[in-house]
């Protein structure tokens, strides 16, 4: 089980997309956030540092066009800028409601541990403790998960620790952008959770067996000690 990142389908040898698509467009049609085709374009095409493509997308007006064109299927900053106007998540000007609904559900999550004495380390203390990248809680006792019947995995899932993502898991950003991620905590933590409180696409469910998808959080009588008695 790797944490290689995908290869995005609308990427070839020959460039990014069908011959005179617009990165909107393929955004459009790949069921992709329109930014990040263009951020995947830039960093493919423009030669500068990764860190530096975040500054060209809040700036796009720095973006020489003849760097573009030196994509097989030239461009200019004009299809950039139409990523970012019609991007409704995660262009820059909704980074500060993202961040903030993201932390909005990150506290939900506590509140939700909290309620029923799940004991847990939040990403805050796992970095004091040394921990560079971090999920947004470390359990301190392993816990099973009981999916609803709803969902195609109906058996006990133990996790050691729990994700939140305040969006719909949409598959294409799950395999780009959430994958590798969740993989590395796998490798580090072991198994863990994933709640994406928006709901998720049904052929995610079980793409990884370490990883368990969860729409909201579960009901009473689904959570278990190690010791196999029920979390009340």
């Amino acid at each position: 089980m790797g944490a290689r990142r995908r290869r995005p389908v609308f990427c070839s040898r020959r460039g990014f997309g069908r011959k005179g698509e617009r990165l909107a467009a393929i955004a459009l049609r790949v069921s992709y956030p329109p930014v990040l085709v263009a951020r995947l374009v830039l960093e493919a095409v423009v030669d500068v540092p990764k860190k530096a493509v975040g500054d060209l997308v809040r700036n796009p007006e720095k973006i020489l066009d003849a760097r573009l064109r030196a994509d097989p299927r030239p461009r200019d900053r004009c299809e950039v800028i139409e990523c970012i106007d019609t991007d409704e998540h995660y262009a820059p000007r909704h980074d500060a409601a993202r961040h903030d609904i993201g932390i909005e559900y990150e506290l939900i999550l506590r509140d939700r541990l909290e309620a029923i004495d799940i004991p847990y380390e939040h990403e805050d203390q796992l970095r004091i403790r040394g921990f560079a990248k971090t999920p947004d809680v470390l359990l301190t006792i392993p816990i099973g998960f009981l999916p609803a019947e709803s969902n195609a995995r109906r058996e006990l899932s133990v996790v050691n620790w729990i994700d939140s993502k305040a969006m719909f898991g949409a598959p294409a950003v799950y395999h780009n952008e959430h994958r590798q991620q969740l993989l590395a905590y796998v490798n580090r933590l072991g198994a863990g959770a994933v709640v994406y409180w928006f709901g998720f696409a049904n052929e995610l469910q079980d793409v990884d067996r370490d990883i368990l998808l969860l729409s909201r959080w579960p009901d009473p009588g689904t959570l278990f000690w190690p010791d196999a008695t029920p979390v009340v």
